[in-house]
């Protein structure tokens, strides 16, 4: 037997094999087991963080300036965010905090340039 029609039949034969595994659809569990989405911060609700800042002295707290509006704080390293500053609900450009008063006093500057405290 030649080595090209041997080439022929293994091909043919590959091909046939292939086509006959059909995928079995994954769902649900099956993927990803036990894990369920959650909310993860403040991302969910603005769509992009623009600013973090943490704190001078706890590394578990953090502050995020939203690009939808308002500034978020976590005191769990980020596992849950709440928002602090809302009220006006503008973008966020920037934030520092007080190195010498981090747990009272936080500044916060507006995309379009105009510092809030």
């Amino acid at each position: 037997m030649k080595k090209y029609p041997l080439f022929l039949v293994l091909t043919f034969l590959f091909i046939q094999i292939t086509i006959a595994q059909e995928a079995i659809p994954l769902k649900g569990d099956e993927i990803f087991g036990s894990m369920r989405a959650r909310h993860i911060g403040p991302a969910l609700m603005s769509g992009r963080v623009v600013e973090l800042e943490g704190h001078p002295n706890n590394a578990r707290i953090l502050y995020a300036g939203a690009g939808g509006g308002g500034v978020w704080k976590t005191i769990d390293g980020g596992v849950n965010f709440s928002p602090i500053f809302d009220k006006h609900n503008q973008s966020i450009g920037a934030i520092a905090v007080d190195p010498k008063n981090p747990d009272q006093v936080i500044w916060v500057q507006e995309k379009s340039g105009h510092e809030t405290a």
